[in-house]
C-alpha cells in the first residue's frame, strides 16, 4: 500500500512538473510564432499594462504615506493643506530623481556589459554618483519650506518617518519578491 502511495506522489509530481514545463513555455512560443508587428505590439501591450500598474502602485503608496504622516506628524488640518502642498512637490522631484538614478545604472550596467572604454566607465559612475547626490539633497533643499508649517519636532518626525517609511516598503517588496520566486 505504501508503495502504492508512494509511485502515485511520484507520478503527482512528474506530472505537475511536465505540465508546469509545457504551460511555462507555450507562452514564449506563442509569442514567437507570432508574425514580427504582432509580437511588437503584443510587447507594447504588455508594457503599457505594467506602465498603468506601476502608476496604480505608486498612487496607493502616495495615499499610505500621507495618510500615515498626517497621522504620526500629528497636522492640523491648516498645517495638512500647507504641509502637503510643499511635500507633494518634494516628492515628485524625488520620485523624477530616483528616475534618473536608474537610468544612469542601467546605463552603467550597459556600458560595462559592452566592455566600454575606462573614460566611459568612468562617466557613467560619475553621473551614477551625482544622481545620487542630487536625490540626497532634496530633504535639505526643502527643510525650510517643510519648517514654514512644522514644527522642530515635526520636522524631526518627518526626518524619521521618511527612513521608516523606505525600509518598511523595501522590507515588504523583499517579502513580494520572496513570494513571487515561491509561485
Amino acid at each position: 500500500m505504501l508503495n502504492f502511495l508512494e509511485d502515485s506522489m511520484t507520478r503527482y509530481w512528474i506530472s505537475l512538473a511536465i505540465i508546469l514545463a509545457i504551460t511555462s513555455s507555450v507562452a514564449p512560443i506563442a509569442v514567437q510564432a507570432q508574425p514580427a508587428p504582432q509580437r511588437q505590439e503584443r510587447m507594447n501591450r504588455l508594457q503599457e499594462m505594467r506602465q498603468e500598474r506601476r502608476g496604480q502602485i505608486i498612487e496607493r503608496i502616495r495615499q499610505l504615506r500621507v495618510w500615515k504622516l498626517t497621522d504620526r506628524l500629528k497636522l492640523t488640518e491648516d498645517q495638512s493643506v500647507k504641509f502637503f502642498a510643499r511635500y507633494n512637490r518634494y516628492q515628485d522631484e524625488f520620485a523624477k530623481n530616483l528616475e534618473t538614478v536608474q537610468s544612469q545604472m542601467r546605463e552603467l550596467r550597459q556600458a560595462e556589459l559592452a566592455n566600454a572604454s575606462e573614460a566611459d566607465i568612468d562617466k557613467k559612475v560619475m553621473q551614477v554618483l551625482e544622481a545620487r547626490k542630487a536625490t540626497s539633497e532634496l530633504l535639505p533643499k526643502y527643510y525650510k519650506e517643510f519648517r514654514e508649517v512644522l514644527s522642530a519636532r515635526q520636522m524631526a518626525e518627518l526626518v524619521i518617518f521618511e527612513r521608516d517609511f523606505l525600509e518598511d516598503l523595501n522590507a515588504l517588496m523583499r517579502q513580494a519578491q520572496k513570494r513571487d520566486g515561491e509561485k
